[in-house]
């Protein structure tokens, strides 16, 4: 007979291993599996950027005014013309030198050096030792302000002494100052103006200076010829009383060292402020040019 108490042993034993089958979930998809890994990354948001380390600065803001393009020319130019003389009774020549891009800038405006030549000369002299080419090249170097430089002609001698003024002083005070500061873009007042010779026209130059002292800042005198030697004596004292800066120079082998040096003692006793060189050389055109840049810098100082 069959054993019933084995069999229903048998049969719990299977009922419990069905059970536990049908219990259990199928088994998982593997892990690497590529749809997986799709889902898994379309869900991420992108990383974000990192902080800068410092805000990069601003542009400039663009400036309201534009600064003008600088000058591209090196030289200037030398002009003739001339002017009736009711005092001198004729026609008197004269010369400008302009400026690098004086036509080139038409709303500047210059301050002006008149000069005077020697004595037997013309409006030429200063230009033949070079006075333009030497203002040229300061002008480029940044060492003077651009100006311009008017070469008067007074003639041999600039005319007689007498007359309260003398003829050649109310030409160049009265007609020619006016007729510059007319017919050229000027800087037309005292501070904007200087005078200056060389030999006779450096005695003339001193005579104008301490004649109008309201119309010249400055006055050179380059070997100036005055004293006994012509009869010219300027006035120290006259000088003294205006602001006007005054230079002094001559050759140590000029014959006209010697009034220079009494001028010289005579401006220091009336107490006016001034300088005065005795420089090597003669009383020639080798002297006055090779000083040139020295009294371009000079009548410029202040510009």
């Amino acid at each position: 007979m069959p054993n019933h108490k084995l069999l229903r042993s048998a049969a719990l034993w299977l009922a419990l291993v069905c059970a536990g089958c049908a219990a259990s979930p199928p088994p998982a998809a593997p892990a690497d599996t590529p749809a997986a890994a799709t889902a898994q990354f379309a869900t991420l948001a992108p990383p974000a950027p990192p902080a800068p380390t410092r805000t990069p600065a601003a542009a400039p803001a663009p400036s309201a005014t534009p600064t003008p393009a600088a000058c591209a020319e090196a030289r200037g130019r030398v002009e003739q013309d001339h002017i009736h003389s009711a005092a001198l009774g004729h026609d008197e020549r004269f010369r400008v030198y302009l400026p690098p891009c004086y036509a080139a800038q038409p709303s500047r405006r210059y301050p002006v050096i008149y000069l005077l030549h020697g004595g037997e000369h013309g409006a030429e002299h200063w230009d033949d030792i070079g006075v333009d080419e030497a203002a040229d090249a300061l002008i480029a170097s940044g060492a003077i302000a651009p100006a311009l430089i008017v070469l008067p002609d007074g003639g041999p001698d600039f005319g007689p002494l007498q007359g309260d003024p003398p003829p050649f002083a109310r030409f160049l005070h009265d007609r020619l100052i006016a007729a510059i500061d007319a017919g050229y873009r000027t800087l037309a007042d005292r501070a904007h103006r200087a005078l200056g010779g060389i030999s006779y026209g450096a005695a003339w130059a001193l005579l104008l200076a301490a004649r109008y002292p309201d119309t010249f800042s400055a006055v050179g005198a380059h070997s100036p010829a005055i004293g006994s030697y012509n009869g010219i004596y300027p006035s120290a004292a006259a000088l003294a009383g205006a602001p006007t800066r005054i230079y002094l120079d001559v050759g140590d082998r000029d014959r006209l060292r010697g009034p220079a040096a009494e001028f010289d003692a005579a401006l220091t006793k009336a107490g006016a402020p001034h300088e005065f060189h005795i420089f090597p050389g003669r009383h020639a055109e080798a002297y006055w040019q090779a000083h040139l840049g020295d009294y371009l810098r000079f009548y410029t100082a202040n510009w």
